[in-house]
C-alpha cells in the first residue's frame, strides 16, 4: 500500500479541479458535464437540494438569491451566505465543502476508489484563519487527510521545478480568477520553499 497522497485539488475562486498522479502521469478528472474544471458556484433549491458547477453557474444572475460564487475570497470569515428559497445559510467553508464533495464524487465515479486524502492548494497570501477554514471545508467534504500546498509551489512543481535542483530559484506569478500571488521559490536540502511572497486575495480575473 502506498503511503503517498495521489490526489490533488485546486480549489479555486472561479473554477476548481481534481487530479490524480498515476503511472507517472497526471490524470485530471472530468465532471458530469465532461469538463476538466468545475465552476466554483453553488445553488440551493427550495427543497434544500444542492447543485454545484455548470448548472449553478448558468443560474448565477437569473437566480442570484439562491446562487453564490466567489466565496473563496471570504474563507475564514464567519458571516454566512443566505439562500432565500431554502431558508438556509452556509459559510464560505461550507460552500467550499460542497464544491469539494462534488469533485470527489466525480473522481470516485471515475476510479471506483474511496478517496480519503488529497492535497489542496491555497494562495500564498492566505493567512492562518483562511487555511484553517480550508482544512475544515476538506473535513466537511469527508477527507481525513488534506495537507495544504501554496499555489505558487504547486505551479512550480507542475512546470518542472525539482526539490533536488541545486541552488535553484524561480519567480512565480499566479493570476487566478479571484487571487493574485507572486512568489520567489527556492530549493535547499531537498525542500521546496517560498522565500518571499506578495499577494492580493481580492484581485484576479473576476476583476
Amino acid at each position: 500500500m502506498s503511503n503517498t497522497i495521489d490526489y490533488g485539488i485546486d480549489l479555486g475562486t472561479t473554477n476548481s479541479a481534481i487530479a490524480k498522479y498515476e503511472n507517472n502521469e497526471v490524470r485530471v478528472f472530468k465532471n458530469r458535464d465532461q469538463m476538466d474544471v468545475t465552476p466554483s458556484v453553488v445553488r440551493i433549491e427550495k427543497s434544500s437540494r444542492i447543485i454545484v458547477g455548470k448548472r449553478a453557474y448558468q443560474l448565477l444572475y437569473e437566480d442570484f438569491e439562491n446562487v453564490d460564487s466567489g466565496f473563496k475570497r471570504w474563507m475564514g470569515q464567519s458571516d454566512p451566505r443566505y439562500f432565500k428559497a431554502a431558508n438556509k445559510s452556509l459559510t464560505a467553508e461550507g460552500l467550499s465543502a460542497e464544491v469539494l464533495k462534488s469533485m470527489l464524487e466525480d473522481a470516485r465515479q471515475a476510479t471506483n476508489e474511496s478517496i480519503s486524502a488529497a492535497v489542496i492548494t491555497v494562495p500564498a497570501a492566505f493567512g492562518q484563519l483562511q487555511c484553517e477554514a480550508t482544512a475544515r471545508a476538506a473535513s466537511l467534504a469527508g477527507l481525513v487527510q488534506s495537507p495544504l500546498l501554496q499555489e505558487p509551489l504547486a505551479a512550480a512543481i507542475a512546470y518542472g521545478m525539482k526539490p533536488d535542483a541545486l541552488d535553484s530559484r524561480w519567480l512565480v506569478y499566479d493570476l487566478g480568477g479571484g487571487t493574485f500571488d507572486i512568489a520567489v521559490i527556492s530549493t535547499k536540502e531537498g525542500q521546496l520553499s517560498v522565500l518571499e511572497h506578495r499577494g492580493n486575495n481580492m484581485l484576479g480575473g473576476l476583476d
